[in-house]
């Protein structure tokens, strides 16, 4: 049966937040449009907030060496972007300075900045540094999505060659130096990650943290897969995962099990069928074969040993006795004959030696995966490999051996050297897979952050309670977020003390800050949740009124929580902005 949305609407609806995070040369206006299409489909009206317009609402004028924008051709208006970004988050000391102004424009866009509007979903792209969705996060909690749109390298610096050739032979100035395939090769380069600059362009940081990575090549393809997104939201009864996306969510189980200092990575091996073969964690490994569990009786794991980072202790003795070479062959000026190895080894701080990997006791996940389908007798040639982060240059000279075939991952590796090692054998982020050489692809799909929440049918979803089958085709409200379908408290609207328990939920004064927006007051508990939770609960004690359950019932202030949230976010960059010499426009505050 295909999916189809009832006719018309109902009038209510809860807001929903949607960021877009995607490299430069994607194509992020079409993945908005076929957005806003699909939500329309379900009764919602999408307002677009561009995060780098908005960098035009302010003046620079108070600080020194303040940014100029330049749009006059494609490169200019993307690198002139690029810094005014950055310089805005490096004066406000906030990763997060762009998403606060886009939470200042979604209160100008309502009707009433402090009531959320009924079946409206905020678009926001395009997310460039990963303390941008985390605030995103916190304010508007399961109202909000991200969605992370990949597109070949190749085939975006195909596009921004072509556009910027387009822009020069017409005439526009730039001030680039190098050649068209070059300057677009430089600000994709900028883009990913700029490493002297920690409030800088972290797109390879931000990516990751998507609740749904889509395609963004084709349309035929990215309407599909964005229609099957926004009806998993809408609690569609019979979308399952992929074979893709199971295999990922193995991978994720499988690094919850690590307990390694550093980063927790899990990796699953599956046939190309989708049969899940062996799957693998970094962790120390244990005699007789396997990785140590917690249940074991003799747990030597590293957290558990004399000295828990025996990596960053060998990677130390290297340095020092470098150092002390240096010192003996008189290769040190007098004054700084005085080092010690700890300050050597903060001089020495981002450079290769810093990132070397053979001192490590645990097994990667990938060798752990490939070591258990080994140790069972099971065949991975021509199979395809999940890991939740980039292979590391060793992994990768053992699944080529293994004979892997594809290679699909979510976040980056900086320390992997995996494409300059084995160039011959790999190819990475191609826009056509080869079948001579292993193919390193991003993972697209569900992400297994969302996998449970999307893929766990509500009750009765998939039959009524007189057991009939639904049909297949969403619903008219998100899964799981607050503000959906009414409940018994909206239906039975015969209390008054169900009132001023909402009052009691956080009535703000008004106030003088730049915004028109009030600071949270000081009598609002911490953990407005737990307060919401306390009323509602008493109320349904004392009153007699019958409420929906307490999950349920809490519902109903979600919206008033989160506008809280935004006030308190929105005198916090009021603050900022009052301390670092930056202004908003006049008519903008």
């Amino acid at each position: 049966m295909l999916s189809e949305a009832p006719r018309k609407p109902p009038e209510h609806g809860p807001e929903l937040f949607f960021g877009i995070a995607g490299a430069v040369g994607t194509d992020l206006e079409m993945v908005t449009r076929v957005l806003e299409d699909r939500l329309a489909e379900l009764g919602y009206r999408s307002q677009q907030i561009r995060l780098s317009s908005l960098l035009d609402l302010l003046d620079w004028s108070g600080i020194q060496d303040p940014p100029e924008i330049d749009d006059e051709t494609i490169d200019e208006h993307i690198s002139t972007r690029m810094e005014a970004g950055d310089r805005l988050r490096e004066v406000l000391g906030r990763g997060d300075a762009l998403a606060l102004l886009a939470i200042l424009r979604v209160t100008q866009l309502r009707p009433e900045p402090k009531q959320p509007a009924a079946r409206t979903a905020y678009i926001l792209r395009s997310l460039k540094h990963p303390q941008e969705v985390e605030t995103l996060r916190e304010v508007y909690g399961p109202n909000f999505f991200m969605i992370s749109a990949y597109s070949p390298v190749g085939t975006r610096a195909a596009y921004l060659e072509a556009k910027i050739t387009q822009d020069w032979e017409k005439g526009a100035l730039s001030s680039s130096e190098a050649s068209p395939e070059g300057t677009a090769r430089n600000l994709i380069e900028r883009d990913m990650r700029e490493g002297h600059r920690l409030l800088g362009q972290r797109l390879a940081d931000t990516f990751p943290k998507a609740d749904f990575f889509v395609d963004a090549r084709h349309r035929p393809s990215l309407e599909k897969d964005l229609r099957r997104f926004v009806e998993l939201l809408f609690d569609h009864p019979f979308h399952t995962p992929t074979r893709h996306e199971n295999a990922m969510f193995h991978a994720h189980a499988a690094a919850l099990r690590s307990a390694a200092p550093g980063r927790q990575v899990g990796c699953a091996i599956a046939a190309p069928d989708g049969d899940v073969l062996a799957v693998g964690t970094n962790e120390v490994p244990k005699p007789g074969g396997g990785q140590y569990w917690p249940e074991d009786t003799a747990d030597e794991r590293d957290h558990n040993r004399d000295d828990p980072d025996v990596s960053g202790s060998e990677k130390s003795i290297v340095i020092e006795q470098i150092l002390r070479r240096l010192k003996d062959q008189d290769w040190l000026r007098e004054e700084q004959s005085g080092a010690t190895g700890e300050q050597f080894d903060r001089l020495l701080e981002g450079m290769r030696i810093q990132g070397l990997i053979e001192f490590e006791r645990a097994m990667h996940a990938e060798m752990g995966a490939i070591v258990l389908a080994a140790r069972r007798g099971i065949s991975v040639g021509g199979s395809f490999l999940y890991t939740t982060t980039f292979p590391c240059h060793e992994c990768t000279r053992h699944l080529i051996g293994a004979g892997i075939s594809r290679v699909f991952y979510i976040e980056p590796y900086p320390k992997s050297l995996a494409a300059r090692l084995h160039d011959d054998a790999i190819v990475i982020d191609p826009s056509t897979p080869p079948n001579d050489k292993v193919a390193f692809l991003p993972f697209v799909g569900v992400a297994p952050r969302r996998y449970l929440g999307l893929f766990t049918p509500s009750p009765r979803v998939r039959k009524d309670a007189q057991g009939r089958v639904a049909s297949a085709r969403p619903g008219w409200f998100p899964k799981g977020v607050p503000g959906g379908e009414p409940t018994k408290l909206e239906k039975t609207d015969t209390s008054e003390e169900a009132g001023s328990a909402s009052e009691r939920l956080g009535e703000t004064s008004a106030s003088n800050d730049t915004f028109g927006l009030e600071e949270e007051p000081s009598d609002v508990p911490a953990k407005e949740e737990e307060a919401v939770e306390t009323d509602v609960v008493d109320l349904s004690e004392d009153s007699g009124v019958v409420l929906a359950p307490v999950e349920t019932a809490v519902e109903h202030t979600s919206d008033r929580l989160y506008t809280i949230r935004e006030t308190n976010v929105l005198v916090e960059l009021d603050d900022a902005l009052e301390t670092s010499g930056v202004e908003l426009n006049e008519g903008e505050e």
